[in-house]
């Protein structure tokens, strides 16, 4: 960040990302876009210390940090909201550069494709991010200009739209008092020379009087500066109503974490929901990490916009047909799961491999569909570890028999960009290798108890990616034995059995251990025992212990080996009011834990494990189980006139157009139109649901298969 490198001759800057972009650069002005959907503030450091050769790529050739910035931002934030908007003119982008001492303002509310054209142009380097660093970064009057643009956003954003700020910087700051009025005089250490009188002179405000700092740059920084910058993140948050659906500011340091002192405290002065702050290594790949946080978080704020009318479109899939047919994926490549609570974490490439997919989904859940997928030959990755006596063996990682069944998950809704996809996936990584970790802890607890108690054990999962025929990101693990059974749910319902599994005839001993009282008190357990739990980080990157709930228990009863095998869980966390949804979109925080709670009733093994008594438990919160978290009579159904009146005439009330919305299979139509189809609705028969794309508006209702006498159309297909 300091201005301590000062060639007379400037290296000429040229990147390869920027070639397209050469020929087409449009001047910045301010521009006046109605009902904007978004507005990125760019704030980005281009001092001197940006010149440096020292971010390692993946090869002998370090980058220069600016280069090695402009790539990631080119590649991991300009190319994928591009692919989101497609084009659109209301994603407004402004950016401001820190360099020789003075901050210069790029653009200023350009739409996003001409902000991307005009940002990497080489051929104006004066209005581009192109241009060779130089001097020093001062944050103050760059903090000053973002809370300006964003101001002047806010007059032409929708009321819910979101502001995101990325302030990125690569050390200390270097403002000085005599740039902040009225923050003290100051005579700056760091650029000094001795006079003749012994004197202490600035060369930046010629001063030669010492303050009560005594020239101590770091105590001004925090007594001084640090308060000043605080006074402006105050204003940028009071501008947009401290509400983290509209405001989302992400710093981003570059180099040693002793280096940001500042940015860190300037994060932190911000709402926890609202500041999250990023040290990346100088790695290319763990700037890219961060860089992508930022465009994730992005999507996601737009997508949460409750005026954008966005919602992605569900994908084309064959459910339940073609399922016997295989298409091949050469070199899939397949990547290990993050360790147990770390998020961010990169994923770890164990190899690649031929596998087949079906052509047409067996099953999906609310997030994903599920295709069976097998290994075409033997596959086996493995690593060299040393044992206790230094000698190397060999460790197996991951074995695939070809006539094993595995299964690949893919989300439900079209592909918004890599990074999304990865990072929804990873999620559901870490969540089932965080329950895993758990389960084990709760096997060596009920090991020391004695007697035959089942053991749990989640399935192991992985990431795979394919490039031919087709790109796909997927979520893969075994498949489940026969047996499917859900224990509990993700929103405070437990399941009862109609009968015990592995208890012989379960008849008169109430205290007795059954089969089914094990994953109700492993539900119990994670939420009391923190001892076993798992640590994490939370968005700013500090080391945390919440209380945490791991539910759904689903999977099979293998009773030869009395083990429990699972999958999906679902992880409620105290993180949750620190980061929305650290376990996935499931993760309800608190309330989730309260829900859960509320319903579970605690049974022997509770007990003997010594969990404290659940005196949450309500009565009227015991249930039956419900396929969902939502009640079918809260799903929205908006039917047009004509959907209404075939309603009508054909007897099928809103309930079941409810009911086949919630729990139809679902399928798309040559039309766009999505057609959810219910076998059979409480012995009244089939119905079949027909909504426009976005499945908020009801086009039709009929009964499949039943003749149509209310009308001359085909009841068959529902006109």
């Amino acid at each position: 960040m300091l201005g301590a490198i000062d060639e007379d001759e400037e290296e000429e800057f040229s990147d390869p990302v920027s070639k397209e972009c050469s020929d087409l650069a449009a001047s910045s002005g301010p521009k006046s876009q109605p009902a904007a959907t978004s507005h990125t503030i760019l704030v980005v450091d281009n001092s001197g210390s940006m010149k440096l050769r020292d971010v390692a790529n993946g090869s002998s050739e370090l980058l220069q940090r600016c280069k090695a910035l402009v790539s990631s931002l080119s590649k991991d934030l300009f190319a994928e909201q591009a692919l989101l908007s497609a084009g659109a003119c209301t994603d407004l982008v402004s950016c401001v550069r820190m360099e020789d001492g003075q901050t210069r303002l790029l653009c200023e509310l350009l739409p996003l494709n001409q902000a991307r054209v005009s940002l990497l142009a080489r051929n104006a380097p004066g209005s581009s991010l192109l241009c060779a660093p130089r001097g020093e970064g001062f944050y103050a009057p760059a903090l000053a200009e973002a809370v300006r643009l964003a101001e002047l956003g806010a007059s032409v954003l929708d009321p819910t739209a979101c502001t995101t700020v990325l302030f990125f910087s690569d050390g200390r700051p270097s403002d000085k008092p005599c740039d902040i009025p009225g923050a003290g005089a100051w005579v700056c250490a760091r650029c000094t020379w001795r006079n003749a009188a012994d004197e202490l002179q600035c060369v930046s405000c010629a001063s030669s009087r010492l303050d009560e700092y005594g020239g101590d740059h770091e105590r001004w920084q925090r007594t001084r500066l640090l308060p000043h910058l605080a006074a402006q993140l105050e204003e940028l948050c009071a501008l947009l109503d401290y509400d983290k659906r509209r405001l989302q500011w992400h710093s981003i340091g570059l180099g040693k974490e002793e280096e940001f002192v500042v940015l860190r405290s300037m994060t932190e002065a911000l709402p926890r929901d609202i500041g999250h702050f990023n040290c990346c290594t100088l790695d290319a790949r763990s700037l890219a990490r961060g860089v992508s946080s930022v465009s994730s978080s992005l999507t996601q704020s737009r997508l949460a916009s409750s005026t954008t009318k966005y919602r992605r479109p569900l994908r084309a899939v064959f459910l339940n047909q073609f399922e016997g047919r295989f298409t091949r994926y050469p070199r899939a490549k397949i990547y290990k799961a993050p360790p147990p609570g770390e998020f961010g974490a990169p994923n770890e490439l164990l190899g690649e491999a031929d596998i087949e997919i079906a052509d047409g989904a067996f099953g999906h859940g609310g997030e994903r569909n599920v295709f069976a997928m097998r290994f075409v030959t033997r596959t086996t990755f493995t690593k060299v570890t040393a044992d206790s006596r230094g000698r190397q063996q060999r460790e197996v990682e991951f074995e695939a028999k070809p006539g094993e069944q595995w299964v690949v998950k893919e989300d439900k809704h079209a592909r918004v960009n890599d990074s999304f996809e990865i990072e929804t996936h990873d999620k559901s990584l870490v969540c089932q290798v965080t329950a895993g970790n758990l389960a084990q802890n709760f096997n060596a607890a009920t090991a020391q108890l004695g007697g035959d108690i089942p053991r749990l054990k989640y399935l192991e999962a992985f990431l795979i990616t394919t490039e031919i025929p087709s790109k796909r990101i997927l979520f893969t693990e075994r498949r489940l034995e026969a047996g499917f059974q859900k224990w509990n749910t993700n929103n405070g319902i437990v399941l009862r059995a109609e009968r015990p599994l592995g208890s012989g005839d379960g008849s008169s001993d109430e205290g007795r251990i059954r089969t089914e009282h094990v994953p109700q008190a492993f539900s119990h357990w994670t939420l009391a025992d923190n001892e076993n739990g798992v640590d994490y980080e939370d968005s700013d990157g500090r080391a945390r212990r919440g209380r945490l709930l791991v539910c759904d228990i689903q999977g099979c009863y293998a009773a030869t080996r009395r083990e429990l095998v699972l999958n999906d869980p679902v992880i409620h966390s105290q993180s949750g009011e620190i980061e929305a949804n650290m376990f996935g979109l499931t993760d309800h925080g608190s309330r989730g834990i309260m829900l859960f709670m509320k319903s579970h009733v605690c049974n022997p093994l509770c007990a003997v494990l010594g969990l404290p008594p659940n005196t949450l438990f309500e009565e009227e919160k015991t249930a039956a189980f419900a396929r969902s978290s939502r009640e079918t009579s809260e799903l929205t159904v908006l039917a047009s006139e004509h959907c209404a009146k075939r309603g009508r005439e054909r007897g099928i009330p809103k309930r079941q157009m409810q009911a086949a919305k919630k729990h139809g299979e679902k399928v798309v139509q040559a039309d766009g139109r999505l057609k959810a189809k219910l076998p059979d609705y409480a012995g009244q028969g089939p119905v079949a649901y027909v909504s426009d794309a976005s499945e908020r508006v009801g086009v039709t209702a009929f009964r499949p298969g039943v003749p149509d006498l209310s009308s001359s159309s085909s009841g068959g297909d529902g006109g």
